[in-house]
């Protein structure tokens, strides 16, 4: 347990989706723990609403250097202004900026969860390899600099080990981030008004609901999921496909204007704050990412609403699908071998129960909130002792 003697301050860093952490934060606080979130300016009132302190920071992604020379400064500041006995950063440039601004900072014990390896990783164009060289510089030294680095696979554990980026002696696994599993549960939603869902969804009890909920990256597989839904439209007319996420305006987003000749097969929904109710309706999830995710939120979201997957054979989608079992796990980019899987759970009705019911018990062991709290509480204490 936490050293009640010592007042223990910890920082917790990242980038433009720190509020996800909230839930996690909120055990860690009632813990004892004396947390202070650091992030983005637009994520501020989302801490300050649960009474969690917040200190801003200038984040911004993608390649600019006097930014990052500024939130560098600003954390540093920040770091010295608090005092804190842990940080811990989440996401790539928090990750590499915070951990050497935290031990310049004199901060005593210093962790990163890296939460995949990203769009880098995703896509071999030239400038991707070129990045990569500095994001393996970054991560290199931001490594040393720190007490331990947590992966939320084994993939990008290897990665880091075997490319000495991270020294085999100071990371551990910690899958994911943890899903609340009493919020996603359908014996919670099944209490509550989902009238306006079924509204937005134009829902059919007569047929099958299948999802993919992404933001519009190409990299997370949205053609494939597309071309999948064409496919499978010629064969069966009892089928719902909806896509729902946020659009994406950088050079890796996939253009909504490219939904325009699949409006009459999938039915897009935008960006939604519902997610738990979503994903209520949804007979099958679709995840055909070929992106370097840590562990995808949403398939442990899905599996905890009991909900079969089809997901592709990439890091962090395979710690939670085990094909057969839970599951499919096809190839990445690839159309054809998506719509097989989907088939195939389109046909067995008691397949889908079977499988959504495993995924349930799987969560609950392996990746709950509770689960990930223990595991990350360990970590904490472990470097505390050392103090």
């Amino acid at each position: 347990m936490i050293k009640r003697d010592k007042h223990i301050k910890l920082g917790y860093v990242g980038g433009a989706d720190l509020s996800l952490r909230l839930p996690m934060i909120k055990l860690l606080h009632s813990a004892g723990f004396d947390i202070c979130g650091l992030g983005p300016s637009k994520e501020k009132y989302l801490f300050e609403s649960n009474n969690i302190p917040y200190e801003v920071y200038p984040f911004k992604a993608g390649i600019a250097i006097f930014s990052d020379i500024s939130s560098f400064l600003r954390l540093y500041f920040l770091f010295k202004k608090h005092q804190f006995t842990i940080v811990h950063t989440f996401h790539t440039k928090p990750n590499i900026l915070g951990r050497l601004a935290a031990k310049l900072a004199g901060v005593p014990c210093i962790i990163a969860t890296i939460t995949g390896l990203g769009s880098l990783f995703s896509e071999n164009s030239i400038k991707n390899k070129i990045l990569r060289i500095f994001y393996t510089l970054g991560q290199t030294i931001s490594c040393s600099a720190s007490n331990i680095t947590i992966f939320q696979n084994q993939d990008d554990l290897k990665f880091f080990a075997s490319n000495k980026i991270a020294s085999p002696t100071k990371v551990t696994l910690i899958k994911g981030s943890g899903v609340d599993t009493e919020a996603f549960s359908l014996e919670k939603l099944r209490h509550k008004n989902l009238n306006h869902v079924k509204k937005d969804l134009e829902y059919d009890p007569t047929q099958i609901r299948i999802f993919l909920i992404s933001r519009l990256l190409k990299c997370k597989g949205i053609e494939e999921y597309l071309e999948a839904s064409r496919i499978l439209k010629q064969s069966y007319n009892d089928l719902c496909f909806y896509l729902v996420g946020p659009s994406d305006n950088t050079m890796y987003g996939f253009p909504v204007e490219g939904l325009e000749e699949y409006k009459d097969i999938v039915k897009y929904m935008g960006y939604r704050n519902d997610i738990p109710e979503i994903l209520s309706f949804a007979d099958i999830l679709v995840h055909p990412t070929y992106y370097r995710e840590g562990l995808p939120r949403i398939l442990l979201e899905a599996a905890s609403l009991e909900i079969p997957i089809v997901t592709t054979d990439v890091p962090g989608c395979r710690e939670v699908v085990e094909d057969g079992v839970n599951g499919y796990l096809v190839p990445p980019k690839d159309p054809n071998a998506l719509a097989e899987a989907i088939e195939k759970l389109i046909l067995n009705k008691n397949l889908r129960q079977k499988m959504g019911q495993v995924g349930r018990e799987r969560v609950v062991k392996e990746f709950s909130l509770d689960v990930v709290y223990q595991e990350t509480l360990k970590v904490y204490n472990d470097l505390l002792q050392n103090l």
